[in-house]
């Protein structure tokens, strides 16, 4: 999942980050189907080498899709900004 600039740089992208970007919960709620669409892409995609998948920020949405890489033997390696560490205990 990206946006141009990954795309301008040869990054494959499966999913546009603009279907999953949501600021507050009412657009969470407008966005459930797009996001579950993006979930459910990311999941299933097959990507041309084994190497880990890079999640960056967005807690709610990339640690549930690193718990589903996993079981595929897929490795993560997760990006976060230390203020979210507060935002959400126990993430």
């Amino acid at each position: 999942m990206g946006g141009p600039h990954m795309r301008a740089a040869g990054v494959e992208i499966i999913t546009d980050y603009s279907e999953v970007s949501v600021v507050g919960i009412t657009e969470v709620l407008k966005r459930l189907p797009s996001l579950f669409r993006a979930m459910r892409r990311l999941v299933t995609s097959r990507a041309p080498s084994p190497a880990p998948r890079h999640l960056t920020d967005f807690p709610g949405f990339h640690l549930r899709l690193a718990r589903k890489l996993r079981p595929k033997g897929i490795r993560n390696v997760y990006y976060i900004c230390p203020q979210f560490w507060a935002w959400r205990p126990g993430a």
